[in-house]
C-alpha cells in the first residue's frame, strides 16, 4: 500500500492487537488448555492463497487484494497481528483458521476498530 506507514516502534504484533489472541505456536507452555483442533480452511481459499504465494511462500498485500473483500483495513488489521507483509502462506493459513473457529469475524472488527 504506497504511501502508508507500517508498525516500525518494535513493539510486537500481539501487544498491538489484544482482541485477537494468540495462534497455536504462541500460546504458553503449561497453560492447561485442552484445545479442540481447528478447522482446516475451506478448498477453495486454501488453493486461492497458494496461487498468490510466491516461490518461496510469500503474499504480499499487493497480491492479496485479488481476493474478494481485501482491502487496506483488512492489511492494516494484518500489519498489526502478524506484522508488515509480505506473510508466508503457512502464517495467514494459521490467522484464517484460528478466525473460523472463533467463529466471528475479529479481523475485520478489529480493522473498523
Amino acid at each position: 500500500w504506497p504511501g502508508r506507514s507500517t508498525p516500525s516502534d518494535g513493539a510486537s504484533a500481539s501487544d498491538e492487537a489484544p482482541g485477537l489472541g494468540l495462534l497455536p505456536e504462541e500460546e504458553e507452555e503449561g497453560d492447561g488448555c485442552e484445545c479442540e483442533r481447528r478447522p482446516s480452511l475451506p478448498t477453495a481459499l486454501r488453493d486461492a492463497l497458494h496461487a498468490l504465494a510466491d516461490g518461496s511462500g510469500q503474499i504480499a498485500a499487493e497480491r492479496l487484494q485479488a481476493m474478494p473483500g481485501f482491502d487496506e483495513n483488512v492489511a492494516s488489521a494484518l500489519e498489526c497481528r502478524i506484522g508488515p507483509g509480505p506473510w508466508h502462506l503457512s502464517r495467514l493459513e494459521e490467522l484464517l483458521e484460528v478466525l473460523l473457529a472463533n467463529g466471528a469475524d475479529a479481523l475485520g472488527e478489529e480493522a473498523l476498530g
